[in-house]
C-alpha cells in the first residue's frame, strides 16, 4: 500500500501538521526534527501526489467540513448550504462525519490537514479540545467553529442563540398557564446543551418558579431515551403540566410516550421542541417548536471561512444567528 502523511508522522514523532510544513517549505521546523520527517519520508518511500505538490505557495480550492452527525436533518441542511454557497466560489468540500465520536474527530482534523485543505468548518464535541488549541497556534490551517464554541479558543465562530430560543419556549409554556414544566434535555455537557438549559432556568427564575431537579432528566439524545424520560416524568407525584424537549426527536419520543398513557396534547399535557425539523408541522397535533435558521448558519460560516482563507490576520469574528418561535396546536393554552 502507498505510504501517507500520516504514517511519515508516525514514524518521526510528529504531528501530521509539522510534516506538512516540511513538505510546503512553510513554517518553522528544527533542523532536528526536519530531519526526522526527510527520514521518515525516504524510509516509507513516500511522494506526496501531483495534487499535493500544486499546493506548494497556491490555494487547493478544497474546504473540509466535519459534522457530528450527518443524518439528523437540521445538520443536513447545513450541509448542503455550505456547499451551495462554497460551489459558487470554485470550491469542494470534503465533509466528515464524526457520529460524537472523539476519535473520529481526531482523525478527521488529521485528515483535513493531509488532504491540504484551504480551511474548514467543525462542530466540535468538545471533550477534549487540546487538538483544536494546538491548530489554532500553529495558525497553518484555518478553521471556523459552527453550532458549538469552545471556551478559551479565539477562534471564528458561527452559532446559533440557544439560550435565547430555550428561554423564549420556557416562556410561553409559562405565559400559557404553566408552573411545572419539564425539561427533557441531554446529559451531554457541550455547549448547546448548556445554554439551552441555562436559558430554560432563566425563564423559570424571571416567573418566580421553583427550578425543580425532578423535572429535569438528562438523557441520550434518541426517540427511544425520550420516551423512557416522559414515563419517568408520568409516574411523579406531582406530575407536570408541559414538556420542554431538547430537540423534536425528542419531542417525538415524548408524543409517544403520552400517546399510549392516554395522555391528550395539549389538554393533558403541553409540549414544545426545538429545531423544527420538516416533520414537525405535519404530525398528528402539529409541534410547537424553536427554529433555528440552519441554512442561514451554514451560508455564513462558509463565507467567514472564505474571508478567513483570504485574510489570515484579520480580526476574529463571531456571528450569532436568532432563532424563532413558531407557535402550533402542541401548546395552546391551557
Amino acid at each position: 500500500m502507498r505510504s501517507t502523511i500520516r504514517d511519515v508522522a508516525a514514524m518521526a514523532g510528529v504531528s501530521i501538521n509539522t510534516v506538512s510544513r516540511v513538505i510546503n517549505d512553510k513554517g518553522e521546523v528544527s533542523p532536528s526534527t526536519r530531519e526526522k520527517i526527510l527520514e521518515a519520508i525516504e524510509n516509507l518511500r513516500f511522494r506526496p501526489n501531483s495534487f499535493a505538490r500544486s499546493l506548494q505557495g497556491k490555494q487547493s480550492h478544497f474546504m473540509g467540513q466535519i459534522v457530528t452527525d450527518c443524518t439528523n436533518p437540521t445538520n443536513a441542511q447545513q450541509i448542503r448550504a455550505v456547499q451551495n454557497l462554497t460551489v459558487q466560489q470554485g470550491y469542494s468540500v470534503m465533509m466528515v462525519d464524526t457520529n460524537e465520536q472523539h476519535e473520529r474527530e481526531l482523525a478527521a482534523v488529521d485528515l483535513m490537514i493531509e488532504k491540504f485543505v484551504d480551511g474548514f468548518l467543525i462542530t466540535p464535541l468538545q471533550y477534549d479540545n487540546s487538538h483544536l488549541f494546538k491548530l489554532k497556534q500553529e495558525g497553518n490551517v484555518p478553521f471556523v467553529l459552527t453550532n458549538r464554541a469552545i471556551e478559551g479558543l479565539e477562534v471564528d465562530a458561527v452559532l446559533h442563540d440557544n439560550f435565547k430560543g430555550a428561554y423564549e419556549a420556557t416562556r410561553h409554556l409559562i405565559e400559557t398557564g404553566h408552573t411545572r414544566i419539564a425539561y427533557i434535555t441531554s446529559r451531554r455537557q457541550v455547549w448547546t446543551v448548556n445554554e439551552r438549559l441555562a436559558g430554560y432556568r432563566a425563564a423559570l427564575a424571571e416567573a418566580n418558579l421553583e427550578y425543580a431537579e425532578e423535572l429535569v432528566i438528562q438523557i441520550n439524545l434518541d426517540m427511544e431515551s425520550a420516551f423512557q424520560a416522559t414515563n419517568l416524568l408520568l409516574k411523579l407525584h406531582k406530575r407536570p403540566t408541559a414538556i420542554f424537549a431538547y430537540n423534536d426527536f425528542m419531542a417525538v419520543g415524548a408524543i409517544k410516550a403520552l400517546k399510549e398513557a392516554g395522555i391528550r396534547i395539549p389538554v393533558d399535557m403541553a409540549l414544545v421542541g426545538y429545531d423544527d425539523i420538516i416533520y414537525a408541522q405535519f404530525l398528528e397535533v402539529p409541534l410547537t417548536t424553536v427554529r433555528q435558521p440552519t441554512q442561514a448558519l451554514g451560508e455564513a460560516a462558509a463565507q467567514v471561512l472564505l474571508k478567513r482563507i483570504a485574510n489570515r490576520s484579520g480580526p476574529v469574528e463571531k456571528v450569532i444567528l436568532q432563532p424563532s418561535l413558531i407557535i402550533r396546536a402542541s401548546s395552546s393554552p391551557m
